[in-house]
């Protein structure tokens, strides 16, 4: 019988084009070191690698795993995405400390923050550094996350203000909030408007407000999130694009909705339905006309979402809202 790392193993296997089906049954790990050298994605190979040596150590053959994390390592440098060659690493200093081995680890966690360094965007490089923090959690090493999740403060703190940089705090937020950390994640989070300023920018602030306010709610931090909320709400009028100001309206209405407010969502999603109508015709008018019914259909406004179906041009569109109606 197959173990539950030979399984995962075997479906890896099977989804490349340079090896085939592998035919049910007990694989051969030592073999499939071999086979793995004729994979020609590194990403692929590197990651046959990695479960082949937790498939030999499960075995109790130490040295053939620390064979497949050598070939492992070897598979990195061939990745050409900063990101993902950081994240790489990250996954192979994990596999290392699960095996006992922690100067190698080591050594992999700086590679592994070298190469989020290189990552354009500071916003991406920020959330590249929040999932390598994601592999040391799920490797059960917290204090490790912590470290890097500490670092992309650094980064963000680094950055002075700026959009880009109020993006990064919620990067940064999402990362505090999955490590269990909510007083960090909340710090994280109220550094989001600080940094953005008074950008010219309308629809971006109300943007950074509303998913910061959604944050907030993941956090439970109800009063905070309904805060934000009434400050994009009487923000909102500013926005003179029609579909622009349709999506915004949108997305106040399920924030109201998510904090309990039926009232006030469904007034502002009356106003959502306005704006959109206000759109020139076309597929984007019609995307948002099937949101804002889907809303009002989620809402028990069953009327309003059928009466608004009814004036969507795009076939598609009309069919899938009457669809979701039923």
């Amino acid at each position: 019988m197959q173990t539950k790392t030979e399984r995962e193993l075997k479906r890896l296997l099977d989804r490349q084009p340079d090896i085939g089906p592998v035919e049910y049954g007990s694989i051969d790990l030592p073999e499939v070191l071999d086979l793995a050298a004729g994979v020609a994605d590194p990403g692929s190979r590197f990651r046959i690698l990695v479960l082949a040596a937790a498939g030999l150590r499960e075995e109790g053959d130490d040295r053939g795993g620390r064979e497949a994390l050598v070939r492992a390592r070897r598979a990195v440098p061939g990745i050409k995405d900063y990101a993902e060659r950081a994240r790489t690493y990250a996954e192979l200093a994990c596999a290392y400390l699960r095996a006992g081995e922690d100067d190698p680890a080591a050594f992999l966690y700086n590679r592994a923050l070298a190469e989020a360094r290189k990552v354009d965007g500071l916003a991406e490089r920020v959330r590249n550094l929040v999932e390598i923090s994601d592999r040391f959690l799920a490797a059960d090493r917290p204090e490790t996350a912590f470290r890097v999740l500490s670092h992309a403060a650094g980064v963000c703190e680094a950055a002075g203000p700026g959009l880009e940089a109020a993006r990064a705090w919620l990067e940064l937020s999402d990362g505090w909030r999955a490590a269990g950390r909510p007083e960090d994640a909340s710090a994280a989070l109220s550094r989001v408007l600080r940094s953005s300023g008074e950008e010219e920018n309308v629809f971006a602030r109300l943007e950074l407000m509303l998913e910061a306010a959604r944050r907030y709610s993941l956090l439970d931090d109800r009063g905070r999130s309904v805060e934000l909320l009434a400050r994009a709400e009487g923000l909102a009028g500013e926005v003179t694009d029609a579909a622009r100001r349709s999506l915004i309206l949108i997305k106040l209405a399920g924030g109201f909705f998510a904090a309990g407010d039926r009232g006030r969502s469904d007034a502002i999603l009356d106003r959502a339905s306005r704006a959109a109508v206000g759109i020139p015709a076309g597929r984007e008018r019609d995307r948002k006309l099937a949101l804002i019914a889907g809303k009002y259909l989620e809402s028990g406004r069953m009327e309003e979402a059928f009466a608004l179906s009814r004036t969507i041009e795009d076939i598609q569109y009309r069919l899938m809202t009457f669809y979701i109606i039923g």
